[in-house]
């Protein structure tokens, strides 16, 4: 560890071999392969070069699990994973600069992901902009019933992992607009309150349900049907 900001991350120092290992994370851009040519290009040999620009890091907790994944820099990190793929005599392993912190959740990592990249949601058509725009409204609004993908995370907790792959799934009926995004928000929130008490009556009929039982008592249902048809329902208005 070289030094701790005033927000308690970290600036550490790692070889270039164990930052190709850590998975880029699930909200960034897609990788524009016009863009890592074009890294490829502006540092020719110089492979070492890359040492001189920070990465960042956000690391999850899950109870004694603990996740890293890349926010920024998944470009340069292509880079060097090709750049070791393909030398295979004495290969540079440098040294790069990694800025880490801890998030508890992936609505705080998107928001640190916004906050560094400059993002405008409204204005990025990208899938999995949009997507982060959805987890982020919706984390807000049942407050700690959606968590990161984990050991922890069983129903009645909604993973985050799911809701992101349903989402971008439905990706064709995101809309940019936060007016839309709030109207899906209160149509989810409807349709949460509208199953709780269908799935009470129907607990009267059916032998015992102890997921199901979680879930209503919890007052979130959003994860009991594991295909969340919710999505898809609560888009069409």
């Amino acid at each position: 560890m070289i030094h701790t900001f005033s927000d308690k991350s970290i600036l550490i120092k790692i070889k270039s071999t164990e930052l190709v290992g850590i998975q880029v994370w699930k909200g960034n851009r897609f990788i524009d392969n016009d863009h890592v040519n074009k890294i490829k290009l502006a540092i020719g040999h110089r492979i070492e070069s890359l040492d001189s620009t920070i990465f960042r890091v956000v690391k999850y907790k899950d109870g004694t699990i603990e996740q890293k994944y890349l926010v920024d820099g998944q470009h340069r990190q292509l880079v060097i994973k090709n750049y070791f793929e393909e030398t295979t005599l004495f290969p540079t392993n440098f040294d790069v600069l990694v800025h880490e912190k801890t998030v508890d959740s992936e609505a705080e990592a998107i928001e640190y992901f916004n906050a560094i990249n400059n993002v405008k949601p409204q204005q990025d058509n990208d899938p999995k902009i949009l997507a982060n725009k959805y987890i982020l409204a919706l984390e807000k609004h049942f407050v700690k019933l959606i968590r990161p993908e984990g050991k922890g995370t069983k129903r009645p907790f909604l993973s985050n992992d799911v809701l992101r792959r349903e989402l971008e799934t439905n990706a064709s009926m995101l809309k940019q607009s936060n007016e839309f995004v709030k109207r899906f928000i209160e149509r989810v929130d409807a349709w949460n309150k509208k199953k709780i008490k269908d799935y009470e009556l129907s607990l009267i009929e059916r032998k015992e349900d102890s997921v199901l039982e979680s879930c209503i008592d919890k007052k979130f249902v959003l994860a009991f049907d594991p295909k969340l048809p919710w999505i898809k329902e609560c888009l069409i208005f």
